[in-house]
C-alpha cells in the first residue's frame, strides 16, 4: 500500500512574534506521518526552536534535510513527526527570537512506512520564476514538495498541471512572501517537482518520496524475495 494524503493546514502572520499556531485540523488514518514546511521572510530570520503537534505543549517534530537560506531575509526548513497522535489539534511553532513575516504549511499522510517514512530529502534554492527540484523516486510512489519564495511584493504562483496542490500562501495572505505544498505520483526513478512564480524571486524548495507502509525505499533491491 502506498502513502496517501490525509489532511493539511496553513498559518501565516506579519505581526512580529516568537510563535505561530495553526487553526485546529484533524489527523487520522493508520501509519501516520506529519510534515511541516516552515518559513520566515523578514528581519533577522532564524529557524524554529520547536515545532509541535498538539498545541504549545504537544509532541515535538524533528527537522529533516538542511535549512535553506534563500535570501538575506529568508529561511526555510522542513520538520517531521512519525506516528502523530490521531486527533483534532493545532501545529504550534516557536522561534528563539521575534520574527516578522512567518508562515508554515502542515501536511499529514497515512499508510506511510513508520521505520523509513521518506527517502533522502532533495532540496534546491535559486533566484528566478521557476522553483524546481528532482527527487529520487520509484514508479507509483507519492512524492511531496514544499516551496517558499521572497520577492518585492504582490507575486503569486502556479503549480505544474501534473501535480496536486494541498496548500498555498500568496498574494493577499502575505505581501512579500509565498509558500506552497504539493504532491504527485512518481512515474519513474526521478521525479521533478516544479512551481512557477509570477515574477522573479528568491526561492527554496524541498521534495521527498514517501515510502508506503508495505513498500520498500526507492531503488531498493527486492531480488532476494522468492517467488
Amino acid at each position: 500500500m502506498e502513502a496517501t494524503y490525509d489532511n493539511s493546514v496553513e498559518a501565516f502572520s506579519s505581526t512580529p512574534s516568537t510563535t505561530l499556531e495553526s487553526a485546529a485540523f484533524a489527523v487520522g488514518g493508520t501509519d501516520r506521518v506529519l510534515y511541516v514546511f516552515v518559513s520566515t521572510g523578514a528581519g533577522s530570520p532564524v529557524i524554529p526552536s520547536a515545532v509541535r503537534w498538539g498545541g504549545s505543549g504537544g509532541t515535538a517534530l524533528t527537522q529533516i534535510g538542511t535549512t535553506i537560506d534563500h535570501h538575506t531575509n529568508g529561511k526555510f526548513s522542513v520538520w517531521r513527526l512519525i506516528n502523530p497522535t490521531a486527533q483534532t489539534s493545532t501545529i504550534h511553532v516557536t522561534w528563539p527570537s521575534s520574527q516578522d513575516e512567518r508562515y508554515f504549511i502542515g501536511v499529514s499522510y497515512k499508510d506511510v512506512d513508520q521505520a523509513t517514512p521518506n527517502d533522502t530529502v532533495a532540496q534546491a534554492t535559486g533566484t528566478g520564476a521557476a522553483p524546481t527540484v528532482n527527487a529520487t523516486s520509484a514508479s507509483g510512489k507519492l512524492v511531496i514538495s514544499g516551496v517558499t519564495f521572497l520577492d518585492t511584493g504582490g507575486n503569486g504562483f502556479t503549480l505544474s498541471t501534473s501535480d496536486t496542490s494541498r496548500q498555498e500562501i500568496e498574494g493577499a495572505d502575505l505581501l512579500f512572501e509565498g509558500s506552497g505544498a504539493s504532491e504527485k505520483t512518481a512515474a519513474g526513478s526521478s521525479t521533478t517537482m516544479a512551481w512557477t512564480i509570477s515574477d522573479s524571486a528568491s526561492w527554496g524548495i524541498f521534495a521527498l518520496t514517501l515510502n508506503g507502509s508495505s513498500s520498500a525505499p526507492s531503488g531498493a533491491n527486492l531480488s532476494w524475495i522468492s517467488a
